[in-house]
């Protein structure tokens, strides 16, 4: 069965409990000599914790969006654009279907005036088994 949950969702660590959470990657004995450069990297990754700051590479919405000055980050805009891709090579797609179904009623026609030859009129019968 589904659990629901309800509620908010739960707040801030403690700084302490950030720390390990954060320096759970780091545990190796390689990475001991950069214990103080790890230590300003936590430094700015708690001040960007505390600001959350989820998504700080952003760009406006624009059109298509209901506000298109909306800053959205870029990470979720990237699927976003790759369905643009899509929409744009399916109207391609459907162009080029017009194109061949103009190009096959103009080959209908020109067969049924007699100005071309039957498509199968060179090929030889197939041989028997």
């Amino acid at each position: 069965m589904i659990k629901i949950r309800k509620g908010q969702a739960p707040g801030h660590l403690q700084r302490a409990a950030f720390h390990e959470r954060f320096m759970q990657s780091f545990r190796d004995p390689n990475f001991a000599s950069e214990g103080e450069a790890l230590a300003r990297i936590e430094a700015i990754a708690w001040h960007n914790y505390m600001d959350s700051r989820k998504a700080p590479v952003t760009r406006k919405g624009g059109a298509g969006f209901a506000d298109p000055e909306y800053p959205i980050s870029v990470e979720w805009l990237e699927p976003y654009a790759t369905s643009h891709d899509v929409l744009d090579a399916d109207r391609d797609f459907q162009k080029e279907a017009r194109n061949v179904s103009r190009a096959v009623a103009h080959a209908v026609t020109e067969l049924r005036a007699g100005h071309l030859k039957p498509p199968d009129s060179g090929l030889k019968p197939p041989r028997p088994k």
